[in-house]
């Protein structure tokens, strides 16, 4: 027998898209926007899978470091960050409408992803921490298109410059979900919410390996490509934030996520 799931959650995120989908999906959830300072951009070779599933870790972090517990009140926190990619390269939100003209310049007609990393924070355990995927179709877009989506506005906030649940007749879905491409993939969380109601972590505690000051827990990801990243060395670990993507599991299509290790009580 499955438990319900709590519908009652924090989200760490200002984003009005992520709130509608929680509730359109029945939850309440009280929004506790992430610092700024949890919200840093790219590090040097990340990839996007790397990037999304480490910001939504540091951005569910710092709220969970700022509230009580009374406050958070068994609630788990929700985190998310995604970014579009196309051919290597990552794409977030656009700084203005010219940096946006050049995005979907980038994108007209070609195919390209979208990720979302995920990190669900427990009131009591270890965190947990997904990276989906989906697949977008850009036709070739004239000018008059083009300027037309630009004056719009509707590019504003939008990785990559583009709003799936704008409809634009010159963008499809080719695989993955909309709510992905929206901004929370709502199918991954609610199986991430599900391991909570059912007090089974995704990773244990004696599952869980200690190197060099470094805890690691394995995460899953629907993209096998996202599995091919380099291994790096425990220094790098160390140096940037304690947290990369690391190790390669071509066949398994899984990665690791690398977080620093809580320091035992005197």
């Amino acid at each position: 027998h499955t438990p319900p799931i709590d519908k009652h959650v924090i989200l760490a995120s200002s984003s009005p898209r992520r709130r509608e989908l929680l509730r359109e999906a029945g939850y309440e959830a009280e929004v506790i926007p992430p610092s700024e300072s949890a919200e840093c951009g790219l590090c040097s070779g990340e990839s996007a899978p790397v990037l999304v599933a480490r910001l939504a870790f540091q951005k569910a972090a710092d709220v969970a470091k700022r509230i009580t517990r009374e406050h958070q009140a068994g609630r788990p926190i929700i985190a998310c960050d995604t970014v579009a990619e196309h051919q290597g390269t990552i794409l977030g939100k656009p700084s203005n409408e010219e940096h946006a003209r050049r995005m979907l310049s980038t994108l007209s007609g070609t195919q390209h992803r979208v990720y979302s990393g995920v990190c669900v924070w427990p009131q009591e355990g270890e965190p947990l921490v997904e990276v989906d995927h989906s697949e977008l179709l850009m036709r070739t877009l004239t000018d008059e298109e083009l300027n037309e989506y630009l004056a719009t506005g509707l590019w504003e906030g939008k990785a990559g410059s583009f709003g799936l649940q704008d409809r634009p007749d010159w963008l499809k879905l080719t695989s993955g979900t909309e709510s992905n491409v929206v901004g929370l993939p709502m199918p991954v969380l609610e199986r991430m919410l599900a391991k909570l109601a059912n007090d089974i972590l995704r990773f244990p505690v004696h599952f869980c390996t200690r190197l060099f000051g470094i805890q690691f827990s394995k995460i899953k990801t629907s993209d096998p490509a996202a599995a091919r990243v380099q291994t790096e060395s425990c220094a790098g670990l160390i140096t940037n934030l304690g947290f990369k993507l690391a190790t390669n599991l071509l066949s398994s299509k899984a990665c690791f996520v690398f977080f620093p290790a809580t320091p035992k009580s005197a």
